[in-house]
């Protein structure tokens, strides 16, 4: 070997001696950064742990509806063999529901804490094993319904998984569940975010001595009829139950609202004993959904309308039965669509409306006045065919005729 070349050779050994010792330096501070990040995760679910710990203690000092419950990490609960569904479940939604943490695991599985085993996905539907397509699923018409929503702990990944255990789990209609049920969630949900402060909430299945089963069940799973869904909010004392038939639901949401006592004595249950008990026979819809604060207004009272007259709260009965009624309310929002058609929303502001009564076009030029302008504020009634445009009811009217105007 020349001289040349040994003498290249000595000049790069530094070089490389260098770049070794950066890379291990390099790997060095990765291992040290994912030993952070594990501690870091560990401490994170310590922290968790413990909210949930000092939320859970603050839903005891309200009350809960009986003495023979179970506990989850983030929730209470009492179950039933009879019906293989959960009596109430009780937890709290709480500010940190804005960190997003965790998404929904779908880890559907047997609850441990229950000693005579819960229902499980057998009661639900089944997969049979065919030729062509591996597996075929078999639904019995079910959804399976959280109690208490995996949304609602999203922030700790532990209690979200723990959502999934078929004691939180009751067979809920499609159309309710994935629909109006699943409104009142995120309702609850804003709520809370609104007004940044914790809620307690009781969910239960309406559970009577002769519901139906679902026939393909092995385990005798109860069909309930209605569900309830009762909220606390400690902070500004006030208190609000909804109660939902088990089916597909048309009207707004706040017209499932019913006071606590109400649904004590629809279930002989009493959901938060320690509480101001004055709180549960009354409630202000307007404390509870925020467009009322924008311009809504509560439907008039259909006992003071004529026969005939229908308010915005009951006139969804009327829709597509293709008879001429009347529909009363006051005017709180009105607009022209992209094609230039009229809408005017009674008593509900868009896109939460109650009812609507929509002009085409065309038939503007029969009105010697502009609708979405003149009718703002008003007092009307509507005379016309109640149709159904998604689940909403509308009345298509052709001349000025066709409203009135209430003193």
């Amino acid at each position: 070997m020349s001289k040349k070349i040994i003498l290249i050779l000595f000049a790069l050994i530094p070089v490389i001696l260098i770049s070794q010792s950066n890379q291990e330096r390099l790997s060095d501070l990765e291992t040290q950064l994912s030993k952070i990040d594990k501690s870091r995760k560990l401490l994170s679910n310590k922290i968790n742990k413990q909210k949930w710990s000092i939320y859970k203690n603050e839903l005891k000092t309200y009350g809960l509806p009986s003495t023979t419950f179970l506990e989850h990490t983030a929730y209470f609960f009492e179950y039933s063999e009879a019906h293989e569904q959960s009596k109430w479940v009780a937890h709290m939604i709480t500010p940190e529901v804005t960190e997003l943490g965790t998404g929904r695991t779908n880890d559907f599985r047997v609850d441990p804490l229950v000693q005579s085993g819960t229902a499980e996905q057998d009661d639900y539907f089944n997969y049979y094993p065919t030729r062509k397509k591996g597996e075929q699923y078999d639904g019995f018409g079910y959804d399976r319904g959280h109690l208490a929503p995996s949304a609602d702990f999203r922030w700790f990944g532990e209690a979200v998984s723990e959502s999934y255990f078929y004691s939180n789990m009751s067979p809920q209609h499609p159309d309710l569940n994935q629909k109006k049920w699943a409104e009142l969630e995120s309702m609850l949900r804003g709520y809370v975010i609104r007004n940044n402060v914790p809620l307690a909430v009781i969910t239960a299945p309406v559970l009577m001595a002769d519901l139906p089963k679902i026939k393909q069940s092995p385990n005798g799973l109860s069909i309930p009829e209605f569900y309830l869904k009762i909220a606390y909010d400690h902070t500004n004392q006030r208190a609000i139950g909804f109660l939902m038939a088990n089916k597909e639901l048309v009207k707004p949401l706040d017209m499932y609202t019913i006071s606590v006592d109400d649904l004590e004595k629809l279930t002989g249950y009493n959901y938060f004993p320690n509480i101001d008990q004055s709180l549960e026979a009354r409630y202000n819809v307007k404390d509870w959904f925020s467009e009322y604060d924008k311009g809504s207004v509560e439907p008039i009272n259909q006992n003071k309308l004529p026969r005939g007259h229908y308010n915005t709260e009951t006139v969804a009965r009327q829709m597509n039965k293709y008879r001429k009624v009347t529909v009363c309310g006051k005017v709180v929002s009105a607009r022209n669509s992209r094609k230039g058609h009229a809408w005017i929303n009674l008593d509900r502001k868009y896109p939460n409306d109650y009812f609507s009564m929509m002009i085409y076009t065309e038939q503007l030029t029969n009105f010697t006045y502009d609708p979405v302008k003149y009718l703002m504020d008003k007092e009307i009634c509507v005379k016309g065919e109640v149709g159904k445009i998604g689940n909403k009811p509308v009345s298509k009217i052709s001349n000025p005729k066709k409203i009135s105007f209430m003193k």
